[in-house]
C-alpha cells in the first residue's frame, strides 16, 4: 500500500492541483483516497478523537434536511465530511510507519517555493494551468504571488499548515530550523498575505501572554516589553514596505485601529466572514443555522442598524462563509464543537512536553478563522497528525 500512501500524501500536500476541471478550489484527491485507505485497512472501531470528528460529519449530513438542497449545502457536507476521512486516512498513514519522511516534507516544501520563485522573478503566469483559477495580479503588483495556490493568502495558509507539520514531525531533525524559516520566508516574502502575516503576529502575542501566565504571573512584564518591541521593529520598517498592501495595512492600523476593519473592501470582508458567523453562533446560543443562511443573517445585522458602520461595504451573495471556524458554528453550532475540542485537548498534551505546541496550536485556531474551508486536505493532514501525535505522547506520558 505503500504507493497508495504516497499518492494520498501528495494530494494532501497539493490540495489545488486540478486534474480534471470541477469548479472548486480545494480538489477532492485527498477525500477520493483517503475514503480508498479507510476502506482497504478496514478499521473496526475509531480513537476518540476520529470519533468526535465523525459525529460532526453526521450532524452536517442530518442539516441538509433542514436547509435547501443545492449545490452549496452539497459542498458544506463535503467539507465536514472531508475533513473526518481525511484526518482518518492520515491518522492511518502515520500509524502504518514512517511514511512521510523528512526527504519527502523538504521536496514538498521545495515545490512550493521553486514555483513561487519562478512566479516572482521569471514569469508570472508559470503554473497557471495547473490550479483551477488564480489571482495573477501584474509584476507591478503590491500583492504576492500564490504558488500553486488559487490566492496569495492561501499559498500563505498552506505554509503555516506546513509548519505546523514540521514542528510536530521533525523538530528533532537538524534541517528542522531551515525549513521552518524557509516557509517564514515565503509567507513574508512571497506571498506578503497581509491576513496571515497579521494572523501570525497575533498569534504569538497571545502566546507569549499565555506562556508567561502559564509558568509565572510576574513574567506577564515580559509581554509589555515584547509589545513595545513589536511596534517599533513594525514602525522603522513601515517606510521600507510601504508599497505593499502589508505595509499600508500596518500603517492605517496604526493611525485607527479601532476603524481598521473598515479601511477597505478585501478587510472588511474578512471581518464580516471571521466575526458574525462566530456572533451569530453565540447569539442564538449555539443553536444550527444550518446551510445557506448567512445571507439572511447579515441582511438582519444590517436592518438592526448596531454594526452598520463596521460594515461599509456589505455585499448581497454570501453563499459561503469564508471562514473555517465561522463555517463551522454558524452552520453546525454546538454540533460543531467537537472538531474545537479534538484540536484544543491535543495540542494541550503536546504542551506538556514542548512549550511552542501553545504557539502552533494559538496559530491554526487564528488561521482557521480565515478562508481555510475544511474540505483542505492538508488541513485534514494537519488534524490527523494532531491526534496521531497526541496519542504517542499520551502512550510515553503513561
Amino acid at each position: 500500500m505503500r504507493w497508495l500512501y504516497v499518492i494520498f500524501l501528495i494530494s494532501c500536500f497539493f490540495p489545488y492541483i486540478q486534474i480534471v476541471p470541477l469548479g472548486t478550489d480545494s480538489q477532492p484527491y485527498g477525500l477520493a483516497f483517503g475514503l480508498v485507505i479507510i476502506f482497504l485497512k478496514r478499521i473496526r472501531h475509531l480513537n476518540k478523537d476520529l470519533f468526535l470528528l465523525f459525529t460532526v460529519a453526521v450532524a452536517a449530513i442530518i442539516c441538509v434536511l433542514f436547509s435547501p438542497l443545492n449545490f452549496n449545502s452539497v459542498r458544506s457536507v463535503l467539507n465536514y465530511t472531508s475533513l473526518f476521512v481525511v484526518s482518518t486516512a492520515s491518522y492511518l498513514v502515520l500509524r502504518d510507519g514512517k511514511i512521510l519522511k523528512l526527504s519527502f516534507f523538504k521536496k514538498c516544501v521545495y515545490v512550493w517555493l521553486f514555483v513561487a520563485l519562478i512566479q516572482q522573478f521569471v514569469y508570472r503566469r508559470f503554473a497557471v494551468s495547473l490550479i483551477p483559477r488564480l489571482a495573477i495580479g501584474t509584476e507591478a503588483s503590491a500583492r504576492g504571488v500564490c504558488s500553486l495556490a488559487p490566492e496569495p493568502t492561501f499559498y500563505a495558509i498552506i505554509c503555516v499548515l506546513l509548519s505546523i507539520i514540521c514542528y510536530l514531525n521533525f523538530r528533532q531533525e537538524k534541517d528542522y530550523r531551515r525549513i521552518q524559516w524557509l516557509l517564514l520566508l515565503q509567507t513574508v516574502i512571497l506571498s506578503r498575505s497581509a491576513t496571515i502575516i497579521m494572523v501570525g503576529l497575533m498569534a504569538f502575542i497571545v502566546y507569549e501572554l499565555l506562556y508567561n501566565m502559564r509558568q509565572n504571573a510576574r513574567n506577564i512584564l515580559i509581554v509589555p516589553l515584547v509589545l513595545v518591541s513589536m511596534f517599533i521593529v513594525l514602525q522603522t520598517i513601515l517606510p521600507y514596505i510601504s508599497q505593499y498592501r502589508v505595509g499600508a495595512l500596518f500603517a492605517k492600523l496604526f493611525q485607527d485601529p479601532l476603524m481598521f476593519v473598515t479601511v477597505d473592501e478585501s478587510v472588511n470582508e474578512r471581518f464580516i466572514h471571521a466575526f458574525f458567523p462566530i456572533y451569530g453562533f453565540f447569539q442564538d446560543f449555539g443553536i444550527p443555522h444550518f446551510y445557506g443562511n448567512f445571507q439572511e443573517y447579515m441582511n438582519e445585522i444590517h436592518s438592526c442598524g448596531d454594526f452598520n458602520k463596521y460594515i461599509p461595504y456589505l455585499k448581497g451573495n454570501y453563499l459561503r462563509i469564508m471562514s473555517g471556524l465561522g463555517c463551522l458554528l454558524f452552520e453546525l453550532g454546538i454540533f460543531g464543537l467537537p472538531l474545537i475540542y479534538v484540536i484544543y485537548r491535543n495540542f494541550k498534551i503536546l504542551a506538556q512536553r514542548n512549550k511552542w505546541a501553545l504557539f502552533f496550536g494559538i496559530l491554526l485556531f487564528g488561521t482557521l478563522l480565515n478562508a481555510l474551508p475544511l474540505s483542505n486536505a492538508l488541513l485534514g493532514f494537519v488534524v490527523g497528525n494532531i491526534i496521531y501525535k497526541s496519542e504517542r505522547k499520551s502512550q510515553c506520558l503513561c
